[in-house]
């Protein structure tokens, strides 16, 4: 939600052609070669700092992908043993940062895995009749049909739950309409059962219509238990009332 990541095994090149890789003590030969000016003018001391900072900043992320991948895969319900886990730290799968349509990067992935992990608090939190800011992604699948829940999602709003009354705020982008109705057609349609539901990994994915272009859908992804509560509320709308007070009424 946001930006999210894939963790890649090594040698897996999808239809390009594998590059070719120096050995490793030849690899070393560069490195050597190429710490060899820093060296002489800055002493092995700062140039050794500078490169075991550098280590430790590449190995921590793609721990933190193997951390993400785990997770995931727990959550889908796949059992992974202690000899899988311990392959795939001592493996360290390439990560990929940034997120493409293909490919989403670590950070949206680590951002999404935070957002259902906080889907519980934020389930409790409602029941106590508290007010909920809930993430929703969106994708628009261009005419393609969703049979999946889409890895990646490039846009993300928020929406405000409080009891049965859904709020949408400034957030909702201009893409899916006038946030009203579009709250209401999703709701209704949800009620209805007319909407294509997704699950997978803790997150939902509904295909949502919306009133412009006609006929359009777009593809709208938040966590399971997030999901409950947007579907079982109603949208608001900002009403006139009597006299010059403006305020807020449930939509019938």
């Amino acid at each position: 939600m946001w930006f999210d990541a894939l963790v890649v095994p090594r040698g897996r090149q999808g239809k390009r052609k594998p590059s070719k890789r120096a050995p490793f003590l030849v690899r070393c030969l560069y490195v050597c070669m190429f710490l060899r000016l820093p060296v002489e003018r800055f002493g092995y001391g700062p140039v050794l700092a500078v490169a075991g900072v550098v280590a430790a900043v590449l190995v921590a992320v793609r721990g933190a992908g193997v951390l993400v991948h785990v997770q995931e895969l727990r959550r889908s319900g796949q059992h992974l043993t202690s000899r899988a886990i311990l392959r795939l730290v001592m493996t360290m799968p390439q990560v990929a940062l940034r997120s493409t349509p293909d490919a989403p990067g670590l950070v949206y992935r680590w951002r999404g895995h935070l957002r259902r992990e906080g889907a519980e608090m934020r389930d409790l939190v409602h029941h106590r009749g508290g007010r909920v800011a809930v993430t929703v992604l969106y994708k628009d699948p261009e005419r393609d049909p969703v049979s999946q829940v889409p890895p990646w999602c490039p846009g993300s709003f928020t929406v405000e739950v409080e009891g049965a009354v859904l709020t949408p705020n400034r957030s909702h982008p201009p893409l899916l309409g006038d946030p009203t109705t579009f709250w209401s057609t999703l709701v209704a349609d949800a009620a209805a059962g007319h909407l294509v539901v997704l699950r997978g990994a803790g997150d939902v994915c509904v295909v949502a219509r919306v009133g412009f272009p006609r006929g359009a859908t777009f593809a709208i992804v938040m966590a399971d238990s997030d999901w409950d509560l947007v579907r079982a509320a109603h949208p608001a709308r900002r009403v006139a009332a009597r006299g010059v007070t403006r305020g807020w009424a449930r939509s019938p």
